[in-house]
This record gives structure tokens, C-alpha cells and sequence, in this order.
């Protein structure tokens, strides 16, 4: 089963077991729901515990989550700075939209399908989000993920046309 990263926990809140949760979703609505079954992995990947969704609200910057397993905030405390994984087939990707870990590794053309490099990430903490390609002479570079920039994602071929002006690669 593979897994995605839908938030990272934060403290506990409360007396019930409550922890505060940094969304990593664009979708929480789609992966938040009651009754669902998640994982507590440390960030080098270990599942520490599978727990069972009982509640979640939202709150400024995030949610509150609740999990049957856990009862008291004492509970709760070892998971701290720990990452909410669920199974990536129960989380469907709305139509239109791009899951960015799945085009990871794409080749990244121009227009004229000039190869330019491969995606090795997509930086998500900048106000608009970037490709980061390497070229093949391993040259970093940046493309916003805008329309202006990245014409078309195709994931059956796994390329990103980009519309290259000067000194972008």
C-alpha cells in the first residue's frame, strides 16, 4: 500500500487527546473523515500507530483531530512532529487538479519538445509554486507553476511543456 502525507501533527490540545494538525492537502474536505483509518509515521517513514479518525474541527492555520485510540493529551504527546499518512488510493485527486508528488521525475520540455531537464521537486512554501528541474549537465533551475510558464502536464507521456523565454534554464 502506498501512503501520502495529508498533515503533520503538532501538540496536543486539550484534555480528550485532541492534537493540533498542519494541513499538507489542498483538499481536506476529500481526506478528513470520520470513521477512516490513518498512520502516525515518523518523518523518516516508520509507522509508529494505525489510529481511526473519531473528530476534527477546524481552527486558524489548521485542524484539531481526534483519534479513538488516543484519550488523553499524555497519549498524544509522543506523536508529536509526526506525519498523518493515509492510503493514496482512498484519496482521489479532484479532476483538473495535480497531486505533485506524482509528477516527480517528469521530463520537462519546451514547446518545440526540446528537452530541458527533469522535475526533481515542487517547492510548495513559495507564494506561487515552482518547479525545480536539473538539467541533464545536472544545472538547477526554477519554472513557476503558473499558466504562463508550464503549458501542459501530460501523465501518460510523464512530460511538463514549459514555455521557455531567456535564461530561464
Amino acid at each position: 500500500m502506498e501512503r501520502i502525507s495529508i498533515a503533520s501533527l503538532g501538540k496536543p490540545f486539550g484534555v480528550k487527546g485532541e492534537v493540533n494538525a498542519y494541513l499538507m492537502t489542498d483538499f481536506p474536505e476529500l481526506r478528513f473523515k470520520k470513521g477512516e483509518h490513518y498512520f502516525l509515521v515518523t518523518e523518516q517513514g516508520r509507522v509508529l500507530k494505525e489510529v481511526t479518525l473519531a473528530s476534527f474541527r477546524n481552527i486558524a492555520g489548521g485542524m484539531l483531530l481526534r483519534f479513538e485510540e488516543i484519550t488523553t493529551p499524555e497519549e498524544m504527546a509522543p506523536y508529536r512532529n509526526c506525519l498523518l499518512e493515509m492510503d493514496k488510493a482512498k484519496a482521489p485527486v479532484p479532476e483538473g487538479a495535480i497531486r505533485y508528488a506524482d509528477i516527480i521525475g517528469f521530463a520537462m520540455v519546451n514547446e518545440d519538445g526540446k528537452p530541458l531537464g527533469t522535475l526533481i521537486s515542487v517547492m510548495t512554501y513559495t507564494p506561487t509554486p515552482n518547479l525545480k528541474g536539473k538539467t541533464e549537465k545536472g544545472k538547477t533551475f526554477y519554472v513557476p507553476f503558473n499558466d504562463f510558464f508550464v503549458k501542459q502536464v501530460n501523465q501518460d507521456s510523464k512530460t511538463i511543456v514549459i514555455h521557455e523565454i531567456g535564461g530561464l534554464v
